[in-house]
């Protein structure tokens, strides 16, 4: 199942607008994924209906426009991705449940631990994106810190449905969640006919890396991909928001996995009962529509009492309520390591690691299901000990790879990308060169500047943000490399594939070849 840098939804809705013999052109609302650099320019010429929304955390316009809006950003080289912004995400039904049960996800996820007892999740802001919470239930006290209303001309608070309150108690509920000391952001991206459109997520999102909340719960998902949305989720992670994200309730049928918990640098949860078994609801993967595998781990999601929006408690399943497991036992892990810069780092590291998978597959639970157990019996394992001490000190920036690999260290400017090799040993190589200092070997050949990545290091480098580096022409300086077609290098079996991209510049006219992982030639292209 392939996913394009246009939406085919959107495609097709204005494809068939074209057909009509009205003179009354129709117009949709779209999300765009653009360059930063061009945003003042786009929010200026873009031909829209109306006003035009630019969320400036996540590099994403929304607005209405007609077809020819449409194909405006289409034809626009600065624009990355484009998506349907009503794209009606709809609440995730509440599956069969035994009311009878009698397991919280505390019982269950925080277990016996001793190393994480007294951490509570206090001074940890987590963000329920969701149909709202119930902010007066006794569970919470006064730690529901704000209620925002991402959802355009909806303004009620509280929870209308009971999924919101039901998943923010299992994040930070007294005597529910794994985390009750947890300060929860109620940020309702659901309004009152049940369904949240691209737009009222995206602006949530934006909300997120503006008040720098540690983590964000998403229970919600679609089996529609947005390419705008899924970036938009990279790119809250990129920002240093955990992002915790429910795979689906489509299983147990293969490739079913929700977007955006296809997202590459989201944390994508699948449900598990209370023996650890994978629910037979739970989404597996592998990942649809790209090739990094999915879901990452899971947890306790079958049966759960958590609050009720009624007050006192209720039950529910799904992946809805694995989810907030996780980010509980993330706000756990925040507030024991507060004290170190890299504690986000290597609380993402330990919860994608420490899961125990009980010989289950990867397709059905990740590296495994996450428990306060779990993850103290790994850190006592030598394995545990020996890879989380490699961990300590990985941090990177939001801006990492244009500050610390693209810009010279003479000039100040990006340099131009001329290979990316992703080689066996899992590192990658990026061969460059500025144009305003550039250096010849005897016999006149370009000598290459090169820069090796780590793996954890290039996999928190986003497509976008490699393509929009590829596009620097060498010749005149300009983004204004395309792709004009690709052939496959012969790299062998043991090689990831990778391509030759014939490249020209709309600005200049030069020509030459970008050799990258065929994955990215796919994108690009």
């Amino acid at each position: 199942m392939s996913l394009g840098r246009v939406d085919s939804r959107l495609t097709e809705k204005f494809n068939e607008a074209k057909k009509s013999s009205s003179d009354v052109q129709s117009a949709y609302g779209v999300a765009a994924s653009i360059n930063t650099e061009v945003a003042q320019e786009l929010l200026k010429e873009l031909p829209a209906v109306g006003p035009v929304t630019y969320l400036s955390e996540l590099e994403v316009i929304l607005a209405d426009v007609e077809r020819t809006g449409f194909d405006y950003l289409v034809d626009h080289l600065d624009v990355h991705s484009i998506s349907d912004a009503d794209l009606a995400f709809e609440v995730p039904s509440p599956l069969d449940a035994d009311q009878q049960s009698r397991c919280t996800t505390r019982d269950i996820v925080r277990g016996d631990t001793t190393m994480y007892e007294g951490y509570e999740g206090k001074g940890i802001t987590v963000a329920v994106m969701d149909t709202g919470v119930h902010s007066k239930h006794e569970c919470f006290g006064s730690r529901v810190v704000d209620q925002i209303s991402c959802v355009s001309g909806s303004y009620f608070d509280g929870d209308g449905h009971g999924h919101g309150t039901h998943v923010a108690g299992s994040i930070a509920g007294e005597g529910l969640g794994v985390a009750s000391e947890a300060s929860i952001l109620d940020l309702r991206v659901f309004g009152r006919s049940g369904g949240a459109s691209t737009s009222s997520i995206l602006r949530a999102l934006d909300i997120c890396i503006q008040r720098e909340v540690d983590i964000v719960n998403m229970s919600l998902g679609s089996n529609y991909a947005s390419m705008v949305l899924d970036g938009a989720v990279d790119t809250a992670a990129q920002a240093g928001v955990l992002t915790c994200v429910a795979a689906g309730n489509s299983g147990p049928r293969a490739r079913t996995i929700n977007s955006p918990a296809s997202a590459q640098f989201a944390i994508a949860v699948a449900a598990t009962d209370s023996n650890g078994t994978a629910a037979y609801f739970s989404s597996r993967g592998p990942n649809p529509w790209y090739s990094w595998p999915k879901p990452d781990v899971a947890s306790f999601g079958v049966d759960v009492i958590s609050a009720s929006h009624y007050g006192g408690r209720c039950v529910m399943s799904g992946t809805s309520m694995a989810t907030p497991a996780v980010a509980g036992v993330l706000a756990v892990l925040l507030e024991h390591q507060r004290e170190h810069e890299d504690a986000k780092t290597y609380a993402e590291a330990l919860i994608r690691e420490s899961g125990q998978s009980g010989g289950q597959s990867y397709d059905a639970v990740g590296s495994g299901e996450v428990t306060l157990d779990h993850i103290e019996a790994y850190l006592q394992s030598t394995s545990g000990i020996e890879s989380m001490a490699k961990k300590k000190g990985r941090k990177t920036s939001r801006h990492f790879f244009k500050e610390s690999v693209l810009k010279c260290s003479q000039c100040n400017s990006d340099r131009i990308v001329h290979q990316i090799s992703l080689r066996s040993d899992g590192t990658m190589r990026i061969r460059m060169s500025c144009e305003k200092d550039r250096n010849f070997d005897d016999d006149g050949n370009l000598v290459y500047d090169e820069a090796v990545l780590e793996n954890w290091k290039h996999t928190r480098i986003s497509d976008k943000q490699f393509i929009q580096a590829l596009r620097k022409c060498g010749g005149c300086g300009k983004r204004g490399l395309v792709p004009v077609s690709s052939d496959d290098i012969n790299v062998g079996k043991k090689h990831h594939p990778h391509s030759a991209v014939k490249v020209g510049c709309l600005y200049c006219n030069a020509k030459g070849v970008r050799k990258i992982p065929t994955r990215l030639a796919k994108i690009w292209m």
